[in-house]
This record gives C-alpha cells, structure tokens and sequence, in this order.
C-alpha cells in the first residue's frame, strides 16, 4: 500500500488518486488541498489547473508548476 502523500492515514489509490483522476469529486474545500498537494508530490500536474477555480485558470502556468513539483523536496511536518 502506498500511502497518500497528503497525510490521510489511506493509500493514495483510496484517497486522492479517485479526485486527480476524475473518478470522484472533492467533497469538502479540505479534500480538495489535500488532492493538489498530492498532485503536486505526483506530478499530476493537468489536475492543478482542472481543480483552479475557472477564474484563475487563464493565468496558470503549467510549465513553471511542472518545474517546482519536479525540483521541490515535499515534506511532512512532524508536530
């Protein structure tokens, strides 16, 4: 199992990957976050502008967020 890289305690095939793949819409503004940021960890990246609201999606840069989640070092905070 895979854990999902945004935290749940769930694997990534049962939490985040059904939103990034469009099989299951977010249910609440949390599990959206979550969802971009497992995007981000796995380089979803046509997810991050899908899950835009419509309003801001004409200035996304596709090519700048691919090269942060490529060159990003994602880590979990240990409280």
């Amino acid at each position: 199992m895979k854990p999902c890289p945004c935290g749940s305690q769930l694997s990534y095939e049962e939490c985040c990957r059904p939103l990034i793949k469009g099989r299951r819409k977010a249910a609440t503004a949390e599990q959206l976050m979550r969802s971009r940021y497992s995007a981000y960890v796995e380089k979803e990246i046509p997810y991050l502008r899908s899950s835009l609201h419509p309003d801001h999606r004409s200035d996304y840069d596709e090519k700048s967020s691919r090269e942060w989640a490529e060159n990003a070092e994602c880590t979990r905070s240990r409280s």
